[in-house]
């Protein structure tokens, strides 16, 4: 988790108007696209206007992200520092609503980053005690998984060669 602040918050309404996009997913990545359809004029509205706020059309988000030209994935991608928040005016007026509150951290930045790590702790009879592991991705954890249970794992993005040395031999 990372803490937030009201101190570190991009407002949307500074750079466009919230009612002429559709906030598919937020915060802490915006995933968002134009009711009119124009990816091009949205991109410009909202590139290298806030440092906290990484700008991407869907074919360009960066690599790491392995989400590149996926067709679920938003036409525009923002990335967003870690602690810092991007909202609308009306999102901010609702979080100071009696009953609601500011979010004081949240998950979802750049997954190198510390904040975003995972524990993971595991025992059992087919797992070495006591065994200290370099830190991995939880995309490998299914074929761990399939490892302790002795079925074959379907196709996946895992690598079973990450996990192998936590099993007794």
């Amino acid at each position: 988790m990372a803490a937030l602040s009201r101190e570190r918050l991009i407002l949307l309404d500074d750079y466009i108007d919230p009612a002429t996009v559709d906030v598919i997913d937020g915060p802490p990545v915006l995933a968002i696209a134009p009711k009119d359809g124009d990816v091009g004029k949205l991109y410009q509205a909202l590139k290298g206007k806030h440092p906290a706020l990484d700008v991407y059309k869907n074919a360009d988000i960066p690599a790491a992200y392995r989400l590149a030209g996926h067709p679920r994935v938003a036409p525009l991608i923002g990335i967003v520092k870690e602690g810092w928040t991007v909202a609308s005016r009306r999102e901010l007026d609702r979080w100071s609503q009696p009953g609601r509150y500011f979010p004081g951290g949240t998950h979802g930045y750049d997954p190198r980053l510390v904040s975003m790590h995972g524990l993971f702790i595991a025992t059992g009879p087919r797992l070495q005690a006591g065994r200290l592991v370099d830190p991995f991705e939880n995309i490998h954890v299914y074929e761990l998984m399939c490892a302790l249970l002795g079925i074959a794992p379907v196709r996946n993005d895992g690598d079973p060669r990450v996990t192998r040395s936590l099993l007794r031999r």
